[in-house]
């Protein structure tokens, strides 16, 4: 039996087609919440044409933004290899272990990948809308992805008023 790792989407891997294409032995297991965290936009993806979607831990200022809605998936280790060339790890990106609930409120651990460095960039309107897409389908709270599309805007000088 092949061993698998399961893993939590939070950004364009929200949208079950594209991980189907990028890791054909993908399953989804259930929506998940990583709490701790928030996401935000860094960086600057040429594929995207702006910012890409990382997360950032909870810090002390930071109350209002504690949680990051994503997708469990199960990926077998194929999979998991065609994911971090993808997402460029280990150059671009980091695996990092976090430990995610479920809607029965079960935890898994789950590995993930987080932008390594880069400045604060909005998302391109297509990155954004993909993403935005799959918290409309899963029915998950927009308000941190929104906040997250605001504070980068605002870090590029752009009005979000």
């Amino acid at each position: 039996m092949e061993k698998s790792s399961l893993y939590f989407a939070f950004g364009s891997n929200l949208h079950p087609p594209q991980m189907s294409r990028r890791c054909p032995g993908s399953l989804v297991v259930e929506p998940v919440i990583l709490v701790g965290y928030r996401i935000a936009f860094f960086g600057m993806s040429q594929r995207w044409e702006g910012g890409v979607a990382t997360i950032l831990a909870r810090t002390g200022d930071d109350m209002d933004n504690v949680e990051v809605p994503g997708l469990l998936y199960r990926l077998t280790e194929l999979d998991v290899s065609y994911l971090n060339e993808f997402e460029g790890f280990p150059k671009m990106y980091r695996h990092l272990s976090v430990k995610v609930r479920g809607e029965d409120g079960r935890t898994h651990g789950a590995f993930t990948y987080q932008k390594l460095d880069g400045e604060m960039a909005p998302p391109s309107m297509l990155y954004f809308h993909q993403i935005w897409s799959a918290y409309k389908a899963f029915g998950f709270d927009e308000s941190g992805l929104l906040q997250a599309v605001e504070e980068a805007l605002s870090a590029n000088g752009k009005d979000v008023s």
